[in-house]
């Protein structure tokens, strides 16, 4: 991951997420992290590597990586099969599956 100097905490979790595009829209819900090992791994280590980074808590990091993951799902053409409740829903089970999951990060 690039630096992050001199960037704000949620430019840089966009520009990540935006690099990582493909896979963050990859799969959706909780079903779709437990079948994508590759995007949770991936959520896990952006997100360690920010707190670390920043010095901010690891879950005040987790709400604004998926709040911004959010605005992806929501504002991304490809995904408008989805109702809009629909992707909000998948992104409330993914955040939550994580927390479940990584409890302890």
């Amino acid at each position: 991951m690039a630096m992050m100097s001199h960037v704000p905490l949620n430019l840089y979790i966009s520009l990540i997420i935006s690099n990582n595009k493909e896979v963050m829209l990859s799969s959706f819900g909780e079903n779709g992290l437990r079948q994508s090992e590759m995007k949770m791994n991936m959520i896990r280590n952006i997100i360690k590597e920010v707190a670390w980074r920043t010095h901010k808590k690891t879950w005040e990091v987790v709400n604004l990586f998926f709040g911004m993951l959010s605005d992806v799902y929501l504002n991304d053409n490809t995904l408008r099969i989805f109702t809009r409740q629909e992707l909000v829903e998948y992104i409330e089970e993914e955040q939550e599956y994580f927390k479940k999951i990584y409890g302890g990060l």
